[in-house]
């Protein structure tokens, strides 16, 4: 405390992170709409992110989220066309 009688107050700010993999039989077309999301975002652009969903059935959480570190590329894993993509996202 101060002799004027002001106190001091500290606050802590702490940040949420998901770090996510996703592994999927990708066509060369729904590629190219993976890559054209991930330079949609790549600009800290916000968009929504549901940890326990899926298409089909959406989970009860959606977290607005900032993609960080960059535009993941595809790894190609074996002759099947399956890609894997590992990305980090910010809670907003």
């Amino acid at each position: 405390m101060a002799l004027d009688g002001a106190t001091e107050e500290l606050l802590y700010h702490t940040k949420s992170f998901f770090d996510i993999t996703v592994m999927s039989a990708v066509l060369a077309v729904s590629l190219d709409d993976w890559r054209e999301f991930f330079l949609s975002v790549a600009a800290r652009e916000i968009f929504q992110f549901d940890p326990t969903g899926t298409i089909a059935v959406p989970g009860p959480d959606n977290y607005d989220v900032v993609l960080v570190g960059g535009v993941p590329r595809p790894q190609l894993l074996d002759v099947s066309q399956i890609y894997r993509f590992s990305l980090t996202v910010e809670l907003v």
